[in-house]
């Protein structure tokens, strides 16, 4: 206890005793205002980071969406449609072609026909000679084959021919060469006996104009005439034999473009 002075040595102690307790408490209240500034600090500035981190997400949206929108709103280019696929002619059957006045079918077969194509023949220089459509020229039309119906192959030439399809895809030219084929003597008959004989040839090829080479067994010429009218698969024809000579003989037919058959062998 504090000595007795002119103060009551009770109030004296009371004082000093708050002082000290004052005193005592200041630094623990220091600390934890400081700790409670700090802690309040952190909060709020990780509250600020979330709500920054929060705003920039929001303004990256609305730039993208805006964005977006903008490019929606402009008019592009329009749109090309990709090209048709083109036919394509492989080939054709019979190749080559025998000229002819008659209507003949020639099948052709390759990739992309439609239904409704046509056709269109040009000549060896690139003239256009025809024009084939419809189930009257062609017919049988299939992805992949066709027939067509024609008499334009009526000459011995080189011909070109194209498919059009509805769509105007065009295939590339295809060449057709109309040519004759040799004749063939497939068989030999007598028809009437006597000097000169005649005799009728069978076969194929054979054109009006032809000629007959005949000869017997040791090669030496024999007389002989074309005594009918020629088709394109029979004749008749007349030999004179000499006499006392072979009664064997081989014939070769020679058409007017120089196209001869194979020797074939008749008995007189």
């Amino acid at each position: 206890m504090a000595d007795d002075t002119t103060v009551n040595a009770q109030i004296v102690d009371s004082v000093l005793q708050t002082t000290a307790s004052v005193l005592g408490s200041a630094p623990s209240q220091t600390t934890g205002m400081l700790d409670a500034l700090m802690t309040e600090t952190l909060g709020m500035a990780m509250y600020n980071a979330v709500t920054t981190q929060h705003n920039s997400q929001m303004v990256t949206s609305a730039a993208v969406t805006a964005a977006c929108s903008r490019i929606l709103k402009v008019s592009g280019a329009p749109m090309i449609p990709p090209k048709p696929a083109k036919p394509m002619i492989v080939g054709i059957s019979p190749n080559p072609v025998v000229p002819s006045p008659d209507t003949q079918v020639i099948e052709v077969v390759g990739l992309g026909f439609q239904d409704g194509m046509t056709v269109q023949i040009f000549d060896a220089n690139g003239k256009k000679i025809a024009d084939l459509m419809g189930p009257r020229q062609i017919a049988d039309i299939r992805p992949a084959s066709f027939s067509m119906i024609t008499n334009v192959f009526s000459a011995e030439a080189d011909y070109l021919f194209q498919v059009t399809n509805p769509d105007k895809a065009v295939s590339p030219q295809f060449p057709v060469a109309a040519i004759f084929p040799p004749p063939v003597v497939q068989n030999i008959t007598q028809s009437s006996s006597g000097i000169p004989g005649t005799y009728t040839l069978s076969g194929s090829g054979f054109q009006q104009g032809l000629a007959t080479e005949v000869a017997d067994e040791l090669f030496s010429p024999v007389s002989s005439q074309v005594a009918s009218a020629v088709t394109g698969k029979s004749f008749d024809m007349k030999i004179t034999p000499p006499a006392g000579g072979s009664a064997v003989f081989s014939v070769v037919v020679v058409n007017p473009d120089r196209r001869r058959s194979k020797p074939r062998m008749f008995a007189a």
